[in-house]
């Protein structure tokens, strides 16, 4: 499409904010099913860590030439890739009830912030490498992480979208 790295990085992220915003607008029931704790977190914790990550790639972004961000998308690439080809999930896998306690903390705090760093950063989220983390290592309920992230999403490229406005029309 003849477009610079920072114009697809940025293409990229209205589709995410888009099709985030779509797949919270088709699970409104389960959204609004979630206990009252998680909605409080996913309102004001969520955005704010998130926040502080998208700001933080926003600048790497700003800095970066179109090398580094060739480079760390290949990178990416392939630990996509490697993801595809070794991870597979089991059925049982999948509905997990009792998730291990430390990493869900560890999930729900940095999840948000590394999940906006790289959405600042380089256009992506990084789902392909830290679902599997949750779900595979921590035993958390792959549906739950699916949303939360789905959730974070959302916020991360509106941040990551506003920012990149902002911050690239006052340069």
């Amino acid at each position: 499409m003849k477009l610079s790295f920072f114009d697809a990085v940025n293409t990229f992220l209205w589709i995410m904010f888009l099709s985030a915003g779509y797949m919270l607008w088709k699970n409104r029931e389960k959204i609004k099913g979630m206990p009252r704790v998680n909605k409080n977190k996913f309102l004001t914790l969520v955005p704010l860590l998130v926040f502080i990550g998208v700001f933080i790639g926003t600048i790497f972004f700003t800095k970066a030439t179109s090398l580094t961000l060739l480079v760390t998308l290949g990178i990416l690439a392939l630990l996509y890739g490697l993801c595809l080809v070794f991870i597979h999930f089991k059925p049982y896998e999948l509905d997990y009830k009792n998730a291990k306690p430390i990493y869900q903390k560890i999930c729900g705090l940095f999840g948000p912030i590394v999940s906006g760093l790289f959405a600042g950063f380089i256009g992506t989220m990084l789902k392909p490498l830290k679902i599997p983390f949750a779900v595979k290592i921590g035993k958390m309920n792959m549906g739950q992480v699916y949303l939360g992230n789905t959730i974070t999403a959302f916020y991360a490229a509106f941040f990551a979208i506003v920012l990149h406005v902002f911050i690239l029309s006052n340069q």
